[in-house]
């Protein structure tokens, strides 16, 4: 039975249940088109979020991969302008405190490396820690704009991107923060940072070189180009001498 307490509907019954008494629920409300009415938004925004996943779901699926920005700065410290940063395996970077110095530092993520992105295809940066402002710590993409920590929407117009974390001249960073560099479809709306991978694409022609009795030297190169770490590839070789 359907209990009614004030204006909410309390349901102790199974889905069948309710279909079979829906007359009576509908009578105990005393306005069936509100109930309609509210049971219509509930509809709606679950096929609305089931729509939203299934694109999240494509979009990945048909690439291979989410992120599509690739840190080509090693594993380790640097600093620049006396902030010290930190580049992490997953190529997220760690920022420390300190006072920016002698000008802008810039942390260059991919040095206009060809991303693998499609040419008019929209795609949001995303990985700035909240707090970033354009005075203070951003993550930028030249030509189109900085992420702040609300994310950036563009269009891929082809060719080479930049992007870089800046930190303006003279900013205080009171507090470490982590960047987490992104590049994902415009249709994956999920902004939780995963580590760069390669496409099914650079996986397929990566294959299809090797197959094709690439030199060791041309071999090297192009794992590199699929991003694929050279200590994986040094564990796979044998050493030298060593039975096959």
């Amino acid at each position: 039975m359907a209990q009614v307490q004030g204006e909410e509907i309390y349901l102790s019954h199974s889905g069948q249940e309710v279909d079979d008494n829906i007359d009576e629920v509908v009578a105990a409300r005393g306005n069936s088109g509100s109930l309609r009415a509210r049971l219509a938004v509930i509809v709606s925004d679950f096929e609305a979020d089931q729509q939203r996943q299934e694109a999240e779901i494509g979009a990945v699926s048909a690439i291979g991969a989410k992120n599509r920005l690739r840190n080509v700065n090693p594993a380790g410290s640097t600093e620049i302008r006396t902030m010290q940063f930190t580049v992490n395996g997953d190529g997220s970077v760690d920022v420390g405190t300190g006072t920016v110095t002698g000008g802008n530092a810039d942390l260059h993520i991919n040095a206009n490396a060809e991303t693998g992105l499609i040419s008019g295809e929209s795609y949001i940066l995303s990985g700035c820690p909240s707090g970033g402002s354009a005075s203070g710590y951003r993550l930028n993409i030249s030509g189109k704009g900085a992420d702040t920590g609300e994310g950036l929407s563009f269009t891929y117009e082809g060719g080479q991107i930049d992007v870089y974390i800046r930190i303006s001249s003279g900013y205080v960073v009171a507090e470490p923060v982590t960047f987490k560099p992104m590049i994902r479809r415009a249709e994956i709306t999920d902004d939780t940072f995963t580590p760069y991978a390669p496409t099914n694409r650079e996986l397929y022609e990566m294959i299809l070189a090797l197959q094709s009795g690439a030199s060791a030297q041309s071999a090297a190169s192009l794992m590199q180009a699929g991003r694929i770490d050279a200590a994986e590839q040094a564990e796979a070789e044998p050493e030298e001498g060593a039975d096959e």
